[in-house]
């Protein structure tokens, strides 16, 4: 889910984040990717490590003024 999350904010948020934002952020995920598998880390470090870089996402991209009703 936070795979799906993380790449829904990016496109979404390309405007706000440009294309150096976005070549940022997927080169920031695909190092992750890389550097948890040769460390042979298992998998549900893998979503952690997904899930707080959509949070940091969600947040660049909203300017951290998310309302919750």
């Amino acid at each position: 889910m936070a795979f799906f999350i993380f790449w829904a904010v990016v496109i979404l948020g390309r405007s706000e984040l440009g294309w150096r934002g976005v070549i940022a952020a997927a080169t920031g995920w695909l190092a992750m990717v890389i550097g948890l598998g040769y460390l042979g880390a298992d998998p549900y470090f893998l979503q952690f490590a997904q899930a707080i870089l959509a949070i940091v996402m969600i947040l660049i991209v909203f300017k951290g003024d998310i309302r919750i009703r």
